[in-house]
Order: C-alpha cells, then structure tokens, then sequence
C-alpha cells in the first residue's frame, strides 16, 4: 500500500502469467489530477521497453471513478529496503547499480519522458536466475512526456509553473521554486540517490520545506566521509548536486561517462 494506491499480485488469466495490478484508493476516486497521474503513468510506459524499466501491460478506469494499471511483477525489494537494511551497501554493488539505472534513464530521456520523481522507493531490486543484480525503475506517474526535440515547447505537464512537484530530498532546486525542469533535475536526483546509497545518509531530510530550499540554495553540499574519502567520486557528485543547472552534467550520457571512469579507478 502507497500513499493513494494499492498493489495487487494476480494472474493474467488470459496469457497465464503473474502481474502486479496497481489501483487508485477508493477514498480517491474521481481526484482528476491522481487520475491523470495514472493515465501518464501508462503513457509514459508505452514508450518504454527496457530491461530496467517496470513494464506497464494496460490502464483503465472505472465507472465509480477509479483507476488501474496491470504491470509486469517484480520478485524483489525497493531501494528503500535495502538501505534501511544494510545502512550503507557496497561499492562494488553501487556501482552495479547505477549503471543499470543509468541505462534506464537514458532509454527515458532518449524517448522523450522525464521521471521528475526518481527515489530509492521507486527503484525496485531483484535477481535473476544466474544470481545477477536487475534494477527497474518504476512510477512514471509525474512524468513529464515531450512530444518533440525541444525542451521549450510541445511539453505535456500535471502541472502548471509555480507549483511543486516531486518528492521533496531528492528535487532538484529548480523543481523546489516551482520553476519548469528538464532532464538534468534526473540527474540530481540519481547523485543524491548515489550519495544515499553509499552512506546511508539522506543529504537533504529537513522536514521543513524553508529549511530543505535554504540547504539547496544557501548552504554548500556536505558530503559524508564515505564519499568524500573517494576524491574522483566527490567531484562527480559535487557536479551532479551543483544549484546552477547549467553547472551540472547536461545529460545522462555525460554523467555515466564520468561515473564509469571512476568506478574503473
């Protein structure tokens, strides 16, 4: 269960497989903007197929006002739970890691969908049968889906200029002030989640929402002894973490490049 959604294990009773059917909260039924959320969610899936993406199957709504999605079934854990469990994971399982989220955020980016939501609750963990590490990214739901080249126009947006988007600790500050984001505010977030990842610390857990903008905008990145003891690495993140957007890695493939370099060192 989720803050406005449940998830069910069943089976596709038709093609004989499990799956995993997503659905609105019955006290959300008929929240037109939730229900956008899922509709986006199914849209931007569609123009996904990739190893470490969560495949969407179907979406529908219902007559009372509700909403679902049939996804593919991952036998797994979040982000999340593994974090909590181990603290802080190893180097060599970082490294893993990213570079399968990395490819997932490039398919995205490639496609034209920006997550704008990229946490470790929504990185789901598991293992094939060789034992080998697959991560997938999942909840495209405040996506936002470009339907040309140019990030300046032909963009399909929840929500309008000014407002917030996101899960505060892991936005970028331009999506903190409210202010129209592209692909570089993933990027923030997969440094934030990286640093998260090897310490087991959350870089930005104010639970003020004045504090969190004050740590993004007036005060420099600390970054804890983990990460900092790793010289090349710092300096990746202090790039990716950078309040000027336009300081940042400008694309996913500039940011795998570096990390790449580092984890070969």
């Amino acid at each position: 269960k989720g803050a406005t959604g449940t998830v069910y294990r069943a089976t596709d009773m038709n093609l004989r497989r499990d799956v995993a059917i997503k659905i609105i909260k019955a006290e959300y039924f008929g929240d037109s903007k939730l229900l956008l959320r899922f509709e986006r969610e199914a849209q931007a899936a569609a123009r996904l197929a990739h190893p470490n993406i969560v495949k969407v199957y179907d979406f529908g709504r219902t007559q009372a006002g509700g909403a679902w999605l049939v996804m593919e079934l991952v036998q797994g854990v979040t982000l999340r739970d593994e974090i909590k469990s181990k603290q802080k994971l190893p180097i060599q399982f970082v490294s893993q890691l990213f570079m399968q989220l990395m490819e997932g955020v490039a398919a995205a980016h490639e496609n034209g969908v920006i997550h704008r939501d990229l946490k470790p609750d929504n990185i789901l963990l598991s293992y094939n049968s060789d034992g080998r590490l697959e991560a997938k990214i999942l909840d495209f739901g405040l996506a936002m889906i470009r339907h040309n080249k140019t990030l300046s126009t032909g963009h399909t947006t929840l929500t309008q200029a000014g407002l917030l988007l996101g899960t505060p600790g892991y936005m970028a500050p331009e999506l903190l002030l409210g202010q129209q984001a592209d692909e570089r505010a993933d990027l923030f977030a997969l440094g934030v989640i990286l640093v998260e990842s090897l310490s087991g610390v959350k870089l930005f857990a104010s639970p003020n929402h004045g504090d969190r903008l004050r740590d993004f905008l007036v005060s420099d990145v600390e970054l804890p002894a983990e990460v900092m003891n790793i010289p090349q690495l710092s300096q990746l993140l202090h790039k990716c973490l950078s309040k000027d957007i336009n300081a940042r890695y400008q694309n996913i493939t500039e940011m795998r490049a570096a990390l790449t370099t580092v984890i070969s060192h």
